[in-house]
């Protein structure tokens, strides 16, 4: 049974991928969230470049013009910063402002007015970007979807894969025994077979097709009373001679645990 095929033959199959599909629906909708958000802030700070220059521009204009060079100095004598931070609601700033021509109080004005639309946007901004409900709702299927992902998973490999790989290892196994087949590996040792005198033999001189002539010979283990842990540590001696790569070694690892022999003592 593949993980992959249409979720029709299980329910839990089918709970697994529909945890799947809500999860991945949560991880698009948060990306989709997190674009929007960059998109904003992406406009403000273009518009702060633009005001800026529009600023500098303005200050500029005054600062090069000797005859309201006075009242720029009391400006910034009175604020102690520069002419941007200026604010038309304070009185004695509207009592310089008024002393400029039509023409600069207007740009002013609307310097000012910039000024002030582009901090609600900074506001409204930090509101939508904030963890609110809609950000809470985008992130709940990720949560839901990874746990109902999982209990499916799990239940589908406990009450369905799992029992049809026992029943498959037990056919292989009777097929073993039947002597149908042939391992590569001694079930015991984990060594390589190349040549037929390296199986072992049984008490009638006949081949033996599960272990090796070192670990079985005249129908009996050479060592029966050896160990999981005893062969595994010997096992790794011998690949560590042999100068097996790390990553070759967590393999055999692996098959060793599986081999007819030393499975066989954990199953009953």
């Amino acid at each position: 049974m593949s993980i992959f095929s249409a979720p029709t033959d299980s329910f839990y199959k089918f709970l697994a991928v529909g945890g799947l599909i809500i999860f991945i629906a949560g991880c698009i909708l948060l990306y989709q969230d997190h674009v929007y958000e960059k998109k904003l802030w992406e406009n403000y700070w273009e518009e702060e470049v633009v005001l800026q220059n529009e600023i500098d521009i303005f200050s500029s204009e005054l600062d090069y013009n000797q005859k309201y060079k006075s009242l720029t100095d009391s400006l910034n004598n009175y604020y102690g910063e520069s002419i941007e931070n200026l604010q038309l609601n304070d009185s004695i700033a509207k009592l310089i402002i008024y002393n400029l021509p039509d023409s600069l109080q207007d740009k002013f004005g609307n310097l000012s007015y910039k000024m002030r639309k582009l901090e609600l946007h900074k506001s409204n901004i930090n509101e939508k970007t904030s963890w609110n409900i809609g950000r809470i709702m985008i992130v709940i299927p990720l949560f839901l979807g990874e746990i109902v992902g999982l209990i499916g998973l799990m239940l589908w490999y406990v009450k369905i894969q799992k029992p049809l790989d026992r029943k498959e290892t037990y056919e292989e196994n009777k097929k073993l025994l039947n002597g149908e087949i042939w391992f590569g590996n001694c079930q015991s040792c984990c060594k390589t077979f190349f040549y037929n005198y390296e199986f072992g033999i049984e008490k009638d001189g006949s081949i033996n097709k599960l272990f090796c002539k070192d670990c079985y010979a005249n129908g009996a283990f050479v060592e029966p009373e050896l160990t999981y842990k005893e062969a595994r540590r010997k096992l790794e001696i011998k690949l560590k001679e042999r100068k097996y790569w790390f990553i070759q070694r967590i393999v055999m690892y692996r098959k060793f645990k599986k081999l007819y022999r030393w499975d066989r003592d954990r199953i009953w």
